[in-house]
């Protein structure tokens, strides 16, 4: 069985805003690990577009970029959901890949998540909260996370402010509703300091794929307990 991916802190955990965890899942869930090679060839370079463009032209828009895979698999479900090495279950539906020397919303080290060959995430991690590991991104200071929310706000207009339930008097969570996606920034240790774009209805059939393949292990009687502890 492949090792699951250390690059980042890998456990979604609960939160009580849904859509939040929405926007959270594709990078904080982990993954088992995935042999995914770049083309090499160049050419002009493009972004990859939520809910339209797939792994394949992916690759394509990351080789002409000359951007880097880091690390790929498949979305880990379980105990730690793949950092802590308990989880043994992996969605074969869902991939996630992260690459360096990209651009999204100035930030160069970005997870991308596709299911059934569509991408249906993009998220990027501001601070490295919970992995001991020396991160491959610059972690943002406060000033750099706060302009950043400003960035998103001049770009897609004033979010509908949350707060977790650390937050004290100001909010912490920063949702932008965008037609059928949605952009959140957590400025918050959980579920983490990241950014993440979702599209909900994808997001959905991830859920779904997640819940059955939880309730198939669940019924075979031979799932550890660290996975089942988080199939609900």
């Amino acid at each position: 069985m492949s090792q699951p991916d250390e690059v980042y802190p890998m456990r979604l955990i609960a939160h009580r805003f849904t859509l939040v965890r929405h926007a959270a899942a594709a990078f904080t869930l982990g993954m088992t690990c995935l042999g995914i090679q770049l083309p090499a060839h160049a050419g002009e370079c493009a972004a990859p577009v939520i809910s339209k463009t797939t792994l394949a032209e992916a690759r394509e828009m990351w080789a002409a970029c000359d951007a880097s895979i880091v690390s790929a698999g498949n979305l880990a479900i379980g105990g730690g959901s793949g950092k802590d090495g308990m989880s043994q279950v992996g969605l074969e539906q869902v991939v996630l890949v992260t690459v360096a020397g990209v651009d999204f919303e100035g930030l160069p080290v970005v997870r991308y998540a596709f299911v059934d060959e569509v991408l249906y995430a993009i998220s990027v991690q501001l601070r490295n909260t919970f992995s001991r590991d020396k991160p491959l991104f610059k972690e943002l200071s406060n000033d750099e996370i706060s302009q950043l929310q400003q960035s998103l706000t001049n770009k897609y207009g004033k979010p509908r402010a949350l707060k977790d339930m650390g937050a004290g008097k100001k909010p912490n969570i920063f949702i932008w509703d965008l037609r059928d996606s949605e952009m959140t920034l957590t400025n918050t240790i959980i579920p983490g300091y990241q950014v993440n774009l979702v599209h909900k209805a994808l997001a959905k059939k991830v859920d779904a794929y997640r819940k059955a393949e939880c309730k198939r292990h669940r019924q075979k009687g031979d799932t550890p307990t660290p996975v089942t502890s988080v199939c609900v």
